[in-house]
């Protein structure tokens, strides 16, 4: 009776060990962290394609302060994003790509982050990454490298270019080795190339400031890939 009463005692904690565990694993941005769904799906390579119609989100990692929410937005349902907060494919890593989005631009920054990846010393922070940043009348692409304590941040290009406050926009961003391109209805409005290009990692959505921001409509392919499916 004894040594069942342990074995019942033993699962117990394990089991609460394992919960304790998840419940204090740091967001990456310092907000309240939020679990993977799901796994990435695809074929022929990453390939995935997101209307946020379901519900629970699958493939998603919610992270920041306040979390990014899921609700109505331009006659169906998006990624809702303000304050510091970000949408992350769980899972995934990349390098090139295809990404093709709508996107509501806020009161704010709107940024889309392309191969983050985690500081080695901190796995709550992106310490190398792509970020495409989104204000309502210029367009910047910015690249974070380095190691800590001395990570360099530069601007690798901009644009005069945007969408209005409350406005949606149709956006594609390429990827193919050091040269990223970003279009806006169709027409590219910012390229660069960078001769040292940064190794594959996640892709999210959000913001760094503001409020009202929303995604919707993702579809994220490999280059030569041209039919997206719908996440598990």
């Amino acid at each position: 009776m004894k040594t069942f009463a342990l074995l019942v005692f033993l699962a117990f904690a394990l089991t609460f060990a394992s919960a304790l565990k998840e419940l204090i694993r740091p967001s990456r941005l310092g907000g309240e962290p939020r679990p993977v769904c799901g796994e990435s799906s695809g074929v022929g390579g990453l390939t995935v394609a997101e209307d946020f119609e379901r519900d629970p989100l699958p493939n998603w990692e919610l992270i920041g302060s306040p979390p990014p929410a899921v609700g109505a937005a331009g006659g169906g349902r998006a990624l809702l994003c303000s304050g510091t907060s970000y949408g992350v494919l769980g899972g995934v890593s990349v390098s090139d790509l295809a990404l093709q989005f709508r996107f509501r631009q806020g009161a704010g920054v709107g940024e889309v982050v392309l191969r983050g990846r985690p500081e080695w010393r901190d796995s709550s922070v992106w310490s190398q990454h792509y970020r495409v940043c989104f204000r309502p009348d210029r367009i910047a692409l910015v690249k974070k490298s380095g190691a800590w304590p001395t990570p360099v941040e530069e601007e690798l290009a901009s644009a005069p270019e945007g969408v209005p406050v409350g406005a949606w926009g149709d956006v594609t961003v390429g990827a193919s080795g050091g040269r990223i391109e970003v279009s806006l209805a169709g027409r590219v409005v910012l390229r660069a190339d960078d001769p040292a290009p940064l190794l594959a990692g996640s892709v999210a959505f959000g913001c760094s400031s503001g409020r009202d921001f929303a995604y919707d409509d993702i579809r994220l392919t490999p280059p030569s890939s041209r039919n997206p499916v719908q996440p598990r």
